[in-house]
């Protein structure tokens, strides 16, 4: 009985092995994977921006700058957005050389040159003498155009200004009369010190206040509105800009 019970546990134990030995009918078993450890989600919070400074209506932020721009100006009219527009191409630098040419032809090339539309009113042919026989010898280059214009024009009593999406060639006189509205941003500076100043100071009798057509008004916003000439404007815009850039102060 012994000898039957030893043959019994030796069965066993081979049964046993056997079973621990026998291949798995799904391949190889994979030794198991240790755990990840598991991560702790970070919550990304999104960036925050500061937010844009408000605009005025000239295109400036509302903060003050350190460096501080020339005073912006609008244009106001039917036209005046294009107008502008030609005005700042008027301050592209030019070329102008031509012996005994006439004047048509002059303006025929700048409007080639430039881009810009450049018409001749019969009042010059009345001023000068009859189209085709007024010659012009010019020769200048490296300068602005609108200086140009200024230097050929001036000896001949002759003027230019912008309107209509155009630039035309006139008399002096008529030039004088040919008004045009525009607000320019005063920022800081104190409007009525300025009207009064550029009453006194800038082509006085060209100003209402003086008997002439052109006209001053500073409306809320401190934006200074001004009916007047091309070289009027001119002269209202340079003071302004030499004022804000230098930090001046406007004195009675």
């Amino acid at each position: 009985m012994r000898v039957g019970l030893v043959i019994a546990l030796i069965l066993g134990t081979v049964s046993i092995a056997e079973a621990q030995i026998a291949p798995n009918p799904f391949g190889p078993a994979r030794p198991p994977e240790p755990m990840a450890e598991q991560e702790t989600p970070t919550k990304v919070l999104p960036v925050a921006h500061a937010p844009a400074p408000a605009l005025d209506p000239f295109g400036g932020p509302s903060e003050p700058r350190q460096r501080v721009e020339s005073p912006k100006v609008i244009w106001i009219g039917p036209t005046a957005q294009a107008d502008q527009k030609i005005r700042e191409k008027m301050t592209a630098e030019t070329k102008i050389q031509f012996i005994n040419t006439p004047l048509e032809e002059i303006t025929g090339y700048l409007h080639h040159l430039h881009g810009i539309n450049v018409v001749i009113s019969p009042k010059v042919w009345k001023q000068v003498g009859p189209e085709g026989n007024f010659a012009i010898s010019i020769n200048i280059e490296g300068i602005r155009l609108d200086s140009a214009l200024d230097f050929m024009l001036d000896g001949f009593d002759l003027d230019w200004y912008i309107q209509g999406e155009m630039v035309v060639i006139t008399t002096a006189e008529d030039a004088k009369s040919r008004m045009s509205l525009r607000a320019y941003s005063l920022r800081n500076l104190d409007g009525e010190k300025l009207v009064e100043l550029l009453e006194t100071t800038i082509a006085p009798d060209s100003w209402k206040a003086n008997d002439g057509q052109g006209n001053l008004k500073v409306t809320p916003g401190n934006i200074l509105t001004v009916w007047q000439n091309r070289r009027g404007h001119e002269l209202v815009e340079a003071t302004i800009d030499t004022f804000t850039q230098y930090h001046l102060e406007v004195s009675r």
